[in-house]
């Protein structure tokens, strides 16, 4: 597709503005008809060099697995099979459930080279997420026209909630750094029977709790303390219902 470019309709305008003299005095009529004459020619050979340049090609690499929430770096080489340097305008088909800032990017293709450009995008919903055609937007030599054309290949990335978090407690956990966690390690008082350690007798222990041969041969009243039972089953239930579907922040209730 063949579009005008940033200096057509610029130039153009101006044209329009030095046909205003000859409204006045006819003796610029010639000059402003040159004028007109040089820049349709300037236009013709422009368009027809942009049309015989071989076009640009695109690749992208992208990550097939991304963290809700988390910024992520997707690689786009562009590839300029022309001996002379161009203008490039170039916007990534990124999903509806991704942000990015990075495009559309602007740069200049060196000659018979490529061009590294690293964009950074963050998902905001977890699933499946399609990457498009990458859309290519070239400037023609004198930047009267601009060639617009689709390369790459379509990819499919997976996003999945962030485990990030999730694991770096993980290794503080294995590490025995569970202080750095937040996470107090407290004696609670067990309602079980499993013998934990002796103790002084303190005000509110029950006579149950009260070793009477440790407390004959220490002179003083000994209790005993119990821990509670280590072996049970835990279960974990996650509300999955439409209610966490609110989202706070950038990311939903379920998310968090």
């Amino acid at each position: 597709m063949i579009l005008p470019g940033p200096r057509l309709l610029p130039a153009l305008a101006v044209w329009c503005a030095l046909g205003l003299p000859c409204a006045v005095s006819p003796a610029f009529a010639t000059a402003w008809t040159g004028a007109g004459l040089a820049l349709g020619a300037a236009a013709a050979g422009d368009l027809a060099a942009a049309l015989l340049r071989r076009r640009v090609k695109a690749e992208r690499r992208a990550e097939e697995r991304m963290a809700v929430g988390v910024e992520h770096e997707v690689e786009i080489t562009l590839i300029n099979p022309n001996r002379r340097s161009l203008r490039v305008r170039v916007t990534d088909a990124i999903p509806d459930r991704m942000e990015s800032g990075d495009f559309p990017w602007s740069g200049t293709l060196p000659g018979t080279g490529r061009l590294m450009v690293a964009a950074r995008v963050r998902p905001s919903s977890r699933g499946e997420a399609n990457f498009g055609l990458i859309h290519v937007e070239e400037i023609s030599p004198l930047g009267l026209w601009a060639r617009r054309h689709r390369s790459g290949a379509p990819s499919l990335t997976r996003v999945y909630p962030d485990y990030g978090p999730v694991l770096r407690l993980a290794l503080l956990a294995v590490s025995h750094r569970e202080s750095q966690m937040g996470i107090r390690r407290l004696n609670r008082p067990g309602m079980s029977r499993e013998f934990r350690q002796l103790r002084d007798y303190q005000d509110g222990d029950t006579l149950s709790r009260v070793d009477w041969k440790a407390t004959s041969r220490a002179m003083h009243l000994v209790s005993r303390d119990y821990e509670e039972q280590r072996n049970q089953t835990v279960i974990l239930a996650i509300d999955c219902g439409r209610r966490l579907s609110a989202r706070d922040g950038a990311l939903t209730q379920f998310d968090h």
